[in-house]
């Protein structure tokens, strides 16, 4: 539960971030230039941060009913413990 779970956050937030660094890249000039064409390089991740976040989404859902509540409950509250 933990491995599959744990690559699918990762799969999103990657998928995610590119959105913000290509859509960032494509207001400058230089960036412009260097990376032709960000419209569809914003397009494409941001189908696949789509993808991957639907897929989180199932996974979280049928193994929450398979009784991976507490687990699911849990690592948040441990991930803002360790960060505050």
């Amino acid at each position: 539960m933990v491995l599959d779970t744990s690559a699918m956050v990762s799969l999103s937030f990657a998928t995610s971030s590119l959105i913000k660094y290509v859509s960032f890249a494509g207001e400058t000039v230089l960036a412009v230039q260097r990376l032709g064409g960000w419209q569809w390089r914003v397009w494409v991740n941001g189908v696949g941060a789509l993808v991957t976040g639907v897929v989180l989404l199932t996974l979280a859902v049928t193994k929450f009913v398979e009784g991976a509540w507490i687990v699911m409950l849990l690592v948040p509250v441990l991930v803002v413990l360790v960060l505050v």
